[in-house]
């Protein structure tokens, strides 16, 4: 059964339960922040800089103008020079989340249900955390920033391409950030081609694929109509068992591709099920992958 994203109540009522669960779970588990240093506005997360936080990291010679609070009055009583502490930055990670809008991810009810508590998860652990995200939009090729009102709202556009937008190469991803693709990635093309775009400006990349029951075990056999989601053009297909299990061979071959580009590139996965509760794969697959940590 697909789900009428068009219908303004369906759509609300998505969003609206969307948004209530993810906010429950991004206090149970937190996007994967900590241990690593980050580029960003002042925080409360390691930076890759010099900073004012508590925690000591080196020492340098005095230059004049250094604020004298910060001379080791210590080394100077030893040396008789001027030494300067220096303490670790503190930074506002930058968390860039891009979400696949295409109509494959509104199927069903249930994966249209995980794929946007994913999106907002992604969203409401990175505000809890102190990171700044921005989200955007992709759809085929094209892509769309989503503004703050879009986001809270979901007002912005789901299972559609008629928006003003342009190419995954005018992604505006910031430099060091966190980036979460949230996709099925249930197109052809090569998995390098959208990686390597995605992964450019020395970005860490966490793809979340949600998925259905069906797609990996298809109930299918005998007369079909099939329908093109993407284009809504329906075919009429003969499905013996022959069929069948050549399509669930090159659905293994297609994931197994994209594991081991996404792996290669420095990329982490996880592939999530609409038959079971996100809370429940979390723990007990995205703590063990890193894809999560627990939250404070």
């Amino acid at each position: 059964m697909s789900l009428n994203l068009h219908k303004k109540e369906t759509r609300q009522a998505l969003v609206n339960g969307a948004q209530r669960a993810a906010q429950k779970l991004s206090l149970q588990f937190s996007l994967p922040l900590s241990g690593k240093t980050w580029s960003g506005h002042n925080g409360n997360h390691a930076g890759s800089g010099i900073g004012n936080s508590i925690d000591f990291q080196d020492h340098r010679a005095y230059v004049p103008g250094d604020d004298p609070r910060h001379i080791d009055w210590q080394a100077y009583a030893r040396t008789g020079q001027y030494i300067m502490k220096q303490y670790r930055e503190e930074v506002s990670p930058t968390v860039d989340i891009i979400f696949d809008v295409t109509a494959s991810m509104f199927l069903t009810p249930a994966k249209a249900k995980l794929s946007m508590l994913l999106f907002y998860f992604c969203w409401f652990s990175a505000r809890e955390n102190g990171a700044t995200p921005i989200a955007w939009q992709l759809c085929g090729d094209k892509t769309r920033q989503l503004s703050n009102d879009e986001v809270l709202s979901g007002s912005f556009e789901m299972a559609s391409a008629k928006v003003e937008s342009s190419g995954l190469e005018f992604l505006e991803l910031r430099r060091n950030s966190l980036r979460i693709w949230i996709s099925d990635l249930l197109f052809s093309g090569e998995p390098t081609h959208f990686l390597l775009q995605i992964l450019r400006a020395n970005g860490l990349l966490l793809v979340y694929a949600p998925a259905d029951a069906a797609e990996g075990q298809p109930a299918w056999q005998g007369n079909l109509d099939m329908l093109d989601v993407e284009s809504s053009t329906v075919y009429r297909r003969f499905v013996d068992e022959k069929t069948l299990q050549r399509y669930l061979k090159a659905y293994q071959r297609h994931f197994a591709l994209w594991q081991e580009q996404i792996r290669k590139n420095g990329a982490m996965f996880g592939h999530f099920s609409a038959a079971i509760s996100l809370e429940e794969q979390l723990r007990r697959e995205g703590l063990a992958k890193q894809l999560v940590e627990p939250a404070l």
